[in-house]
């Protein structure tokens, strides 16, 4: 079965999508729940200190805003997958990227729509 799919967090926000054109989908969705993702995947995260620590101001380094590498399995909580016909996988999945962009993960969402050896013209 080939089709599209959507990984979610706990709140219910979509944070990654993909598509499955090749493999099954199962086979592709367990792929891109284990897969390392390097500097594509960061989320923000301030690091807190410890207990029975002296207090310091908010402006040292410890505990500024920081991004952080984090791989899917530690975000996503549930996901759909669904049955699409060959033909129409990249414009599925092209829509959901488009239904979701400020809250995906996603690489590369801006390729999308583009011909080969065009360029978007802004």
């Amino acid at each position: 079965m080939r089709g599209v799919y959507i990984f979610f967090d706990s709140r219910g926000h979509a944070i990654y999508t993909g598509k499955a054109r090749q493999l099954t989908l199962w086979k592709e969705m367990t792929n891109a729940f284990n897969r390392k993702r390097g500097d594509v995947q960061k989320i923000k995260r301030v690091n807190h200190p410890t207990r029975k620590q002296p207090y310091r101001t908010s402006d040292e380094k410890v505990r500024q805003i920081t991004d952080h590498v984090v791989p899917l399995h530690e975000l996503a909580s549930y996901f759909s997958a669904y049955q699409v016909a060959d033909g129409m996988i990249n414009e599925v999945e092209a829509m959901l990227v488009r239904s979701f962009a400020n809250d995906l993960l996603n690489k590369r969402m801006e390729k999308f729509g583009e011909k080969k050896g065009k360029k978007k013209s802004v």
